[in-house]
């Protein structure tokens, strides 16, 4: 339905993807993109390994009319290797229609001295390129998997004060409503020292 709003409205959606590779559940949940009818045309499309789109940017191209099949695509997906491969990798990738991904790659700030992060960049597509990412992404979701589940039965433990919200079979979160009246930064000020964990107003816009 948001895809289909989106197109009706036109306007985009970034759809935030960092963890979706953090997935050990039998039927990973499709990302957005893939439900874009622009990204769904392109994915049968032969593609060339070579291109460069920053080779045919102009370095004075400022905006202008985009191509037909770049004002169709809607969402694009963001992505990164510090959820991934190493925290101190601040890079990450962009998945989208290929018309609107050329068009992104073709702006000055991304072809200007070398594009955005060189190095972390270099390191993360040589990391990808030679399957090692993939041995990487097949330990870290069996750690992760079994930290979520000690974290649950901890949970479990505790449920006359922690209720999860889910049962994460991804990511790096476990969301939990607090029984009995507790306040999260009353709890968070007891467990200084031992236990960390985010209370749920700072991810709040409003800080409630």
């Amino acid at each position: 339905q948001l895809v289909a709003l989106a197109i009706e409205f036109d306007f985009f959606v970034f759809a935030d993807d960092v963890y979706h590779l953090l997935d050990w559940s039998p039927t990973p949940v499709e990302r957005l993109v893939a439900l874009d009818p622009a990204y769904i045309a392109a994915t049968d499309a032969p593609v060339d390994l070579n291109y460069d789109p920053a080779a045919d940017a102009d370095p004075t191209y400022t905006g202008g009319e985009a191509p037909a099949e770049a004002t169709a695509a809607r969402v694009v997906s963001v992505s990164s290797f510090t959820k991934i491969l190493a925290p101190g990798l601040r890079v990450g990738w962009l998945e989208a229609a290929p018309a609107l991904v050329d068009r992104l790659a073709a702006r000055g700030y991304v072809v200007s001295g070398g594009g955005v992060a060189p190095l972390a960049s270099q390191i993360s597509s040589r990391v990808v390129a030679s399957g090692d990412l993939d041995a990487c992404l097949a330990t870290t979701c069996a750690n992760y998997k079994r930290r979520c589940d000690a974290l649950l039965a901890a949970c479990d433990a505790a449920s006359d004060v922690l209720e999860p919200l889910c049962r994460p079979t991804g990511g790096f979160f476990v969301w939990c409503r607090l029984k009995g009246g507790i306040s999260a930064t009353a709890l968070l000020e007891a467990c200084a020292g031992e236990v960390a964990f985010l209370a749920g107003g700072a991810c709040d816009s409003g800080g409630d």
